[in-house]
């Protein structure tokens, strides 16, 4: 189950469990969270827990994508957190770990990004 949560001013998308892969009913899920909070968080700052999940495919990756290309439009930014080998394989194949920052864990990125957020500059 997708969950909104909101932790020192960002907006946390967490996909709530442990998943060998995402089926359509959890991707569905995702893209109408993410995409309805790449549109309203405020401030525009979103980051994707991937905790727990085991594969990933063009769908999810098509989902990221798209919130994230949102959260340009409003000057926003997006990172992800908890990124498996396997993910994180992925993500260095497609060359989309060069569109966000990616952090060994949850606690790591709020860290991090409430510190840029308070200067007032996105994630390196």
């Amino acid at each position: 189950m997708v969950k909104v949560v909101k932790e020192q001013q960002i907006t946390i998308i967490d996909l709530g469990g442990k998943y060998e892969a995402l089926n359509e009913e959890l991707l569905q899920a995702l893209a109408e969270k993410l995409l309805e909070q790449a549109d309203r968080a405020d401030p525009p700052w979103l980051l994707v827990d991937l905790t727990g999940i085991g594969y990933v495919g063009s769908n999810f990756l098509e989902i990221l994508v798209r919130g994230w290309k949102r959260l340009k439009q409003r000057s926003g930014t997006m990172a992800l957190c908890g990124v498996g080998s396997f993910c994180a394989d992925i993500l260095r194949i497609t060359r989309l770990n060069t569109l966000w920052t990616i952090y060994p864990s949850r606690e790591e990125a709020l860290r991090a990004m409430a510190t840029e957020l308070a200067k007032g500059q996105p994630p390196s």
